[in-house]
């Protein structure tokens, strides 16, 4: 595909490249010809008064026309100069000279274009060699120089284009060599512009083939293909991006297959339990009885409650999760969340408190996701601190640049280590497996908490309590404006 964009671009570069020249050929000339034009206009014109003083001289001495043309082949004779005593015997030699030359077959120099026309519409003088044209007289009588004897007028010299508008010989081959100058010009100029644009193509398309090859090594699994266009334009910006999509996908498709083996892992160790002790139940080891049942239906609890943390994981990875707001009492949803774990905290003996700054304003988040975050967190706090005695949930004003509230709970356990408190909010992470394996966590309520956080445009973060212990940490900013009590939304 990219070979077949090179070769369409080449051939738009050389199609705009003949156009262009073609253009330039035609306009050049045409403004060469129409501007030389002028040029043989005003010579012709200069070239017509200077002869028309020496025809009025010839006329003057001969009393006609009759032989005049020998002015135009003996040019170095000024007419207009001279005096009337040897005009006659200078008229005949230039007789006898043209016609010796004549009988020798010699042209002395090129004849220059010139007609005489006499005021009764006669032709006095054609150098031109041809017929002139039908409309002379009328020619002669809009742009002829008159030659003048005495006061009036004898008759009418025209010279070169002022006969016909065209070009004599001699001003036809220099049109020529300026075309033909021009021709080579642009073809060379095409040539040019299209052996560089070709190359310039090339070397842009270049970074687009090894693109190219990066996503086909992509779509078959490998994310090692390299891109190393280091260009600073929009290619190098699309190339930049495509790595960092390709590290991306890399990323997320290692964290694919490590969830999977997490999960698989996670539902090996429930299912070998249930597993053998049903084995053991049917060989007669264990017996069939109310303590080996309850033992069972604990393992398919935990089971239970992982494949539902793995569709809450994977609901909120579609592009269709979304948050329902509303106006929620801070103060009142933690009172529900400890109401909702106080039994189980108080079988563990583990009492828990609550701490909730006076005149919090409401704030607009979907409260059923956020008391799913609290309960994830609270039960962390109950069942995975062997050492707490006491959990608290806290809310107060925050203290940072954008406005909103502080939520936490923490216990007075043994805490998390410093360098596992970012690591504890991935999926399937446990600070220690072995002692969450039996109390049935999954290792996924923090990574949805997190999600759920962060779609309130908030984050959360770990760190230890006063006195010791871990601290959960929720930030969630304000709306702008609040509305109405009558507004917020009940958690009953």
């Amino acid at each position: 595909m990219v070979t077949r964009l090179w070769f369409k671009l080449t051939a738009l570069l050389a199609a705009l490249v003949l156009v262009g020249s073609v253009v330039t050929l035609f306009v050049v000339t045409r403004v060469t010809q129409h501007h030389f034009r002028d040029y043989v206009a005003d010579q012709d014109m200069m070239r017509a008064e200077h002869l028309a003083l020496s025809f009025a001289s010839y006329y003057q001495e001969q009393g006609s026309f009759e032989g005049a043309e020998l002015l135009v082949d003996e040019p170095a004779i000024d007419w207009s100069d001279r005096g009337h005593g040897p005009q006659s015997m200078m008229h005949d030699e230039m007789l006898d000279r043209r016609g010796m030359m004549r009988h020798r077959g010699m042209r002395p120099v090129e004849t220059e274009r010139i007609a005489l026309i006499e005021e009764d519409g006669s032709i006095a003088v054609n150098t031109t060699g041809e017929a002139l044209p039908n409309d002379i007289g009328d020619r002669a009588s809009e742009t002829g120089v008159p030659v003048m004897y005495g006061d009036e007028p004898v008759g009418r010299l025209l010279v070169g284009a002022m006969i016909d508008s065209a070009f004599d010989p001699q001003q036809e081959r220099f049109l020529a060599s300026v075309r033909m100058a021009v021709m080579v010009s642009a073809a060379a100029v095409a040539l040019v512009a299209l052996v560089f644009g070709a190359l310039f193509l090339a070397g842009l398309i270049r970074p687009l083939r090894q693109l190219t090859a990066a996503a086909q090594a992509i779509a078959a699994g490998d994310f090692t293909a390299p891109v190393t266009t280091d260009v600073n334009d929009e290619i190098g910006t699309l190339a930049d991006t495509f790595r960092s999509m390709r590290d991306a996908l890399a990323q997320a498709e290692e964290d694919r297959r490590r969830m999977f083996r997490d999960i698989a892992h996670e539902l090996r160790t429930p299912v070998t339990l249930l597993r053998g002790e049903i084995e053991a139940m049917l060989d007669g080891v264990y017996p069939v009885n109310t303590e080996s049942l309850r033992s069972l239906h604990q393992e398919i609890g935990m089971l239970d409650r992982l494949i539902a943390d793995v569709r809450t994981v994977s609901s909120m990875d579609s592009p269709s999760f979304r948050i329902e707001p509303s106006w929620v009492e801070v103060g009142a949803l933690l009172e529900r969340v400890r109401d909702a774990f106080r039994r189980e905290a108080a079988e563990q003996g583990i009492s828990i408190v609550l701490a909730v700054e006076p005149d919090l304003p409401r704030i607009e988040a979907d409260a059923e996701r956020l008391k799913q975050v609290l309960a994830n967190l609270v039960t962390n706090a109950v069942r995975h601190s062997a050492t707490a005695d006491r959990v608290t949930l806290a809310a107060r004003r925050s203290h940072r640049q954008v406005q909103g509230l502080e939520l936490t709970v923490s216990d007075n356990g043994q805490g998390i280590a410093a360098g596992e408190r970012e690591a504890i909010f991935d999926r399937l992470y446990r600070v220690d497996p072995a002692r969450t394996r039996s109390t049935g966590g999954s290792g996924l309520g923090l990574a949805v908490a997190r999600q759920i956080v962060e779609a309130h445009g908030g984050s959360i973060k770990a760190g230890e309590a006063e006195g010791g212990g871990a601290c959960i940490t929720v930030f969630l900013p304000l709306s702008p404006a609040e509305p109405p009590s009558s507004q917020t939304r009940s958690l009953e």
